[in-house]
C-alpha cells in the first residue's frame, strides 16, 4: 500500500512540475488529490472482493466476493436455495455445497475448468472462480448461466 501511495505521489508530482497540474484562476496550483486517491485506494479486481461480512452482499448473487474454506453465502428465496457453503478451496478449485428448498442437496467444484451453476431455469445461479490466493478464492456469482 505504501509503495502504491509513494508512486502516485511521485507520478502527481511530476505531472504538477510538467505543467499538468490543476491551477485556480490566480496561479496558484492545488496538490494532485485524486490522482493520489485513486491510485492509492482502487484495488485489483481481486484485493476490490469484500471478504466475510461481504457475504451478504450476494444474496442476488451480483457479486465478487473472497471466500476461504467454511464461508456460508446466503441465497435470496427465489434462487430456492440454501446457503452455499465454501467446503474446500485448493490451488485449482474450490468446492462448494448447497442444499435446495424442496429438500435434497447439491455439490460441485469451480476453477479454470468451468463453473458451477445451482438450481435451473429462472431459478439458476452460476458460481465463477475468478482467482485463488493461498486458502482464498475469490468468486463471481451471477444470476442464470451468464
Amino acid at each position: 500500500m505504501r509503495a502504491r501511495t509513494l508512486s502516485a505521489g511521485v507520478v502527481g508530482l511530476a505531472l504538477l512540475a510538467g505543467g499538468c497540474g490543476g491551477g485556480g484562476e490566480d496561479g496558484s496550483s492545488s496538490p494532485p488529490l485524486p490522482l493520489l486517491s485513486r491510485a492509492s485506494e482502487a484495488p485489483s479486481v481481486q484485493d476490490g472482493a469484500v471478504e466475510g461480512t461481504g457475504l451478504a452482499g450476494c444474496r442476488e448473487a451480483r457479486c465478487e466476493v473472497r471466500v476461504r474454506t467454511g464461508d456460508q453465502i446466503e441465497l435470496a428465496e427465489h434462487f430456492e436455495a440454501g446457503p452455499l457453503v465454501v467446503t474446500a478451496v485448493e490451488p485449482d478449485r474450490v468446492s462448494m455445497r448447497w442444499t435446495f428448498e424442496g429438500g435434497g442437496t447439491g455439490s460441485g467444484e469451480a476453477g479454470p475448468s468451468g463453473p458451477v451453476t445451482v438450481g435451473s431455469g429462472r431459478t439458476m445461479l452460476t458460481v465463477r472462480v475468478v482467482a485463488i490466493r493461498s486458502d482464498a478464492a475469490t468468486l463471481r456469482l451471477t444470476p442464470g448461466d451468464s
